[in-house]
């Protein structure tokens, strides 16, 4: 099984294999039905309840809802999969906008389904493709990336040993309100601002409590003083005011830099070099024991 969180999704997958390889998974295809499904759950406790459960019974298909509608052909002289031309671009299509609002609306329920029961157009050189578009809230909610082989005689005759394989390529985006395309998930989108008006506020701070140091040390007038001073007292520099002070630089940078981070996420869908320079300066901060 694996696993993704959308609201939009593309995946583009293509079986490796040479001539024998796929004359052989034409023949496993006559005791198994493989295919992928971006399904819906609850939570991840639900998922995993569901995992135990086909684990516990592999004859258990994922996705039985679809079965009825993917026609499946094992003789070589079908090339097809159905009489419709329009199916042959293994995109998301259907017979008429009827069937299409039911479909959609029913993405929810039954999942997005892209078949593998074709070896002449799904498998190596091949490479299969399937979109869709989370437009309504009701589809909104934890996704996860199933991969299935489903025995067509509720179980697989005994001795027989099937193997997969696949390169997958699974692209989630995002809109924001803008009309932006965006990597991150829709909790995730308004945390590279966050963090952002965060550190500009650790920088404000650490610039005042600088140049208050900086002033008690010259002899001149602090910015502020304690309420307990008396007229005649001075305030005084310790050693762990300097020590702050250089925790106030750290926390200030580490949030810089995770707003960097989440940004060229929501831009690229990944930011290795601003990952490394975060959890870099996220282990020296926490050296310091500060949090």
């Amino acid at each position: 099984l694996t696993l993704g969180k959308s609201h939009k999704k593309k995946k583009r997958v293509g079986d490796r294999g040479t001539d024998d390889d796929i004359s052989g998974g034409i023949e496993a295809l006559q005791h198994v039905e493989a295919g992928f499904l971006l399904k819906r759950f609850d939570s991840e406790s639900d998922f995993s309840k569901f995992y135990e459960t086909v684990m516990e019974k592999p004859s258990l298909c994922a996705f039985e809802s679809h079965r009825s509608k993917d026609f499946v052909s094992v003789d070589h002289a079908n090339r097809d999969d159905d009489l419709l031309e329009v199916d042959d671009t293994f995109e998301v299509e259907f017979d008429d906008e009827n069937q299409k609002d039911k479909e959609e609306k029913a993405v929810g329920i039954n999942g997005v389904y892209l078949s593998m029961n074709q070896p002449e157009k799904s498998w190596k050189p091949k490479s299969p493709s399937i979109t869709h578009a989370f437009s309504t809230p009701g589809d909104e909610g934890l996704y996860i990336l199933l991969f299935q082989l489903c025995p067509r005689q509720g179980e697989i005759p005994f001795g027989l040993e099937i193997r997969s394989s696949f390169e997958l390529d699974l692209v989630l985006k995002n809109y924001d309100s803008f009309g932006n395309a965006s990597y991150l998930t829709a909790g995730e989108m308004p945390l590279p601002g966050m963090y952002l008006y965060f550190s500009i506020s650790y920088a404000l701070c650490f610039v005042l409590w600088a140049t208050n140091i900086r002033n008690i040390r010259q002899g001149k007038e602090p910015i502020w003083v304690s309420k307990d001073a008396g007229p005649s007292s001075r305030p005084v520099v310790h050693a762990i005011h300097h020590l702050m002070t250089i925790l106030l630089g750290l926390k200030t940078v580490t949030v810089f830099f995770e707003a960097a981070r989440y940004h060229y996420i929501r831009m690229n869908g990944h930011a290795e070099f601003w990952s490394a320079i975060y959890f870099t300066m996220s282990f020296i901060k926490g050296t310091f024991m500060f949090t």
